[in-house]
C-alpha cells in the first residue's frame, strides 16, 4: 500500500468518526453533554413545593406569569404556538404525581400531586412537539414552533 493510499484511508476514517459522533451525540444543549435535565421538586419550611424553571433563557429569567397556558390532563391538549426565538411559557397542574415531558426539547418537570409548575424556555427548535404526562401517557399539550 502506497503512502498516498495510507493517507487518504487514515482521512477517510477520521471522516467516517466525525460524522459518527455528530449524528449519535444527544440533542439539545451542546454545553451539558450529560442528557435531558430532570428537575426535583424544591421546597421551604413555609412554602409549597417549587419545581426550578431549567434549562434557563438567555439572560435573566422571568417565571413564567399566570397568563401562561395552564395544561391539564382534563379535555383537549391545549396548543401553544410560538415563532423560533421566543420564549416558550406554559404551566401544568396534575391531580396526581406526575412527571412533564416537552418531547423534541427533553424537558422533563416532576409534578406533585395537585401542584402547578411553571416553565419557560426559549423556542429554539422548529417545528410540532407533544408536551406529555409521562406516567399516564397523557398527551397535554402540543407546542407549535414556526420558523
Amino acid at each position: 500500500m502506497s503512502t498516498l493510499q495510507r493517507v487518504s484511508l487514515a482521512t477517510a476514517c477520521v471522516a467516517v468518526l466525525v460524522v459518527a459522533f455528530l449524528l449519535l451525540r444527544p440533542a439539545g444543549d451542546d454545553s451539558d453533554p450529560s442528557g435531558p435535565e430532570r428537575a426535583t421538586p424544591t421546597a421551604t419550611a413555609d412554602s409549597a413545593p417549587t419545581t426550578p424553571d431549567l434549562p434557563p433563557a438567555a439572560g435573566p429569567e422571568a417565571p413564567p406569569e399566570a397568563e401562561a397556558p395552564l395544561l391539564t390532563a382534563d379535555g383537549e391538549p391545549t396548543v401553544i404556538e410560538v415563532s423560533r426565538g421566543e420564549e416558550v411559557r406554559l404551566r401544568a397542574r396534575s391531580a396526581e404525581a406526575e412527571e412533564l415531558h416537552v418531547h423534541g426539547y427533553d424537558i422533563f418537570r416532576e409534578v406533585g400531586a395537585g401542584d402547578t409548575v411553571a416553565l419557560a424556555f426559549p423556542a429554539e427548535l422548529e417545528g410540532i412537539f407533544e408536551i406529555e404526562f409521562e406516567r399516564s401517557e397523557t398527551i397535554i399539550g402540543e407546542l407549535q414552533v414556526n420558523p
